[in-house]
């Protein structure tokens, strides 16, 4: 087995999770795939300004531009950042809650604090309690295909 077959086969796993991520919470979120392309090559834990006004002002654009999309908060948010009726802060947090909603990411939303994860009978975070410095953890189901890439869910 060459090792370029052997890295394609270890990243399996972790698209079919994230699939099957993205099937589980379609009726709510359409566009988790393609939103989730903002998390790809980042580290699995970062703050949440680490996601660039730039790159969040090309995103928006280019998805709203050039991608046949479902109306959902992810595309709602895009829509009012680009029309900027929102900002890039707001923008980032609506994006980052989503994630944190259907589990791709845990929140900590102050220094203190451990990663919290959505999980029945723990507490929630809501969005207006995420500040601009809050860390962002990917999932590590998730963040093996997402640093690497994924370019068949495009």
């Amino acid at each position: 087995m060459n090792s370029a077959g052997g890295a394609e086969e270890s990243h399996q796993p972790s698209r079919d999770r994230l699939r099957s991520l993205a099937d589980e919470w379609f009726g709510d979120y359409p566009n988790l795939i393609k939103f989730s392309r903002l998390l790809v090559s980042k580290p699995q834990r970062f703050i949440l300004t680490d996601l660039p006004d730039q790159e969040c002002a090309d995103f928006a654009l280019s998805f709203l531009t050039k991608e046949k999309f479902e109306p959902d908060d992810f595309s709602h948010a895009a829509e009012l950042f680009v029309d900027e009726q929102i900002g890039e802060s707001e923008f980032r947090k609506i994006v980052i809650y989503a994630f944190y909603r259907v589990g791709l990411v845990g929140l900590k939303v102050g220094r203190s604090e451990t990663f919290v994860w959505t999980t029945i009978g723990r507490r929630s975070i809501t969005r207006t309690e995420i500040p601009d410095n809050c860390g962002v953890q990917i999932h590590a189901m998730f963040w093996r295909v997402l640093h690497s890439g994924f370019e068949e869910f495009a």
